[in-house]
């Protein structure tokens, strides 16, 4: 079993815990069709006057919690796009923090600006004795 990590969240509506992966071909694999999903859903009537923060989170976020998590309880498995959206903040931001520390190759690369900008600054020495 690859590595994995656990985030719980509890208020006063909902007491969730989730398992999430390293992923393997399987999950990167699950997280691509999701992808290709929202690609398709973005192409539809509807989605041309959807709020752009949605259109993001359906194409980048959800696809990579979804396909990361393992085993979840205290909300319905598999979850479904409207559902997520529906979850409290500080659950989603912990559940981002858990995907992306397993599964650091799936955030975005760097903007051409920031790379450009660290390759420019010159390495710093240390002064310690």
């Amino acid at each position: 079993m690859p590595p994995t990590k656990t985030v719980s969240y509890h208020d006063e509506e909902i007491d969730v815990r989730l398992t999430i992966a390293r992923a393997d071909i399987r999950a990167g694999m699950r997280r691509t069709r999701l992808q290709l999903d929202a690609d398709a859903h973005d192409k539809g009537k509807k989605a041309r006057n959807e709020d752009p923060d949605v259109r993001l989170l359906r194409r980048f976020t959800y696809p990579d919690l979804m396909a990361a998590t393992v085993e979840a309880s205290g909300i319905p498995w598999p979850l479904g796009f409207e559902d997520y959206l529906a979850l409290p903040e500080r659950l989603g931001l912990a559940w981002e923090q858990a995907v992306y520390e397993l599964n650091p190759h799936w955030l975005p690369p760097a903007s051409e600006e920031t790379a450009s900008d660290e390759k420019k600054e010159p390495a710093r020495k240390s002064t310690a004795a």
